[in-house]
């Protein structure tokens, strides 16, 4: 992980920050996907190799996102 690029991130924001999204998404009639709970390991930390350096996404990361989105609209 690359501490410059990632910055002053802590998971405990993303998670509160999604939690603020899918209240918005739900006030708006909106599809939330939880993708961050896919992107984790067991300690809660993004899986390292699903980032290039704790921010950007790698392809690996982004099949996994897709496999998501797939499951999502195969339900629906």
């Amino acid at each position: 992980i690359e501490l410059e690029s990632v910055g002053k991130r802590k998971n405990s924001t993303i998670i509160s920050l999604n939690e603020d999204i899918e209240k918005i998404c739900v006030d708006k009639n909106v599809t939330f996907m939880n993708i961050y709970d896919v992107l984790v390991n067991e300690d809660g930390e993004l899986e390292l190799d699903y980032t290039l350096e704790g921010l950007h996404i790698t392809e690996e990361g982004y099949s996994i996102i897709t496999e998501e989105v797939i499951k999502y609209f195969d339900k629906n």
